[in-house]
């Protein structure tokens, strides 16, 4: 099973109608918001496929029994409400290879992708002030956010719905199921259940 199409697309589709913004850090784009929006939710159902790809292929030969636990850990996080972080960070101690390093990438810029989304999702009543939002620190390193005009404050929403913060969500996308897929070999001569779950990977790529 192939994660569904219109899973695959919406997050590139929206930023690539962010395009005739007037530059790469024009606030306010409606379709930047979406993007956002998207990305997030594109990882988190994407965590949810491969547990049902992982349930599918554990009973393959040669499967290791940690793609069985593997299944079982993301469906037990899922049914005691888990966050996406915590399944991300349970699949990576189970899969051979490194665990994620929560202070670095890619994982640094999934948990800020996630704090955005949380904060567009439980938006509150925003007074302007000359305080800037915790979002926008976090944001402010990579310098994706609105160039503010002199002496003019605009709400944080307004300063991320960026063409450059869109496309960068989208990456973020791309960077964290890479990898999920660094761990399955998917060279010739590599085991069946190892190259299928390889496979289910490969429709997510980096946006330039």
């Amino acid at each position: 099973m192939i994660p569904p199409l219109s899973v695959l697309l919406l997050p590139s589709v929206t930023y690539r109608r962010t395009e005739n913004a007037a530059s790469d850090k024009t606030g306010g784009q409606n379709d930047a918001l979406v993007a956002i929006l998207f990305s997030a939710a594109t990882l988190e159902a994407f965590i949810a496929e491969l547990a049902l790809h992982a349930e599918g292929v554990a009973v393959l030969a040669g499967a290791p029994p940690y793609i069985r636990d593997l299944a079982n850990v993301i469906n037990e996080a899922e049914d005691s409400r888990g966050s996406v972080r915590l399944k991300y960070l349970l699949v990576k101690s189970i899969l051979p290879g490194d665990s994620y390093d929560k202070g670095s990438n890619p994982f640094q810029d999934f948990d800020l992708l996630f704090l955005l989304r949380d904060n567009i999702t439980h938006m509150k009543p925003e007074r302007i002030t000359e305080d800037c939002h915790k979002v926008i620190k976090r944001l402010a390193g990579l310098n994706l956010c609105a160039d503010e005009e002199p002496n003019i404050k605009s709400s944080w929403v307004h300063q991320v719905t960026t063409r450059a913060v869109a496309r960068w969500a989208c990456n973020v996308v791309a960077e964290m199921i890479k990898s999920i897929r660094d761990c399955f070999p998917a060279e010739e001569g590599s085991p069946a259940w190892s190259q299928f779950l390889a496979f289910t990977t490969n429709f997510y790529e980096p946006i330039d």
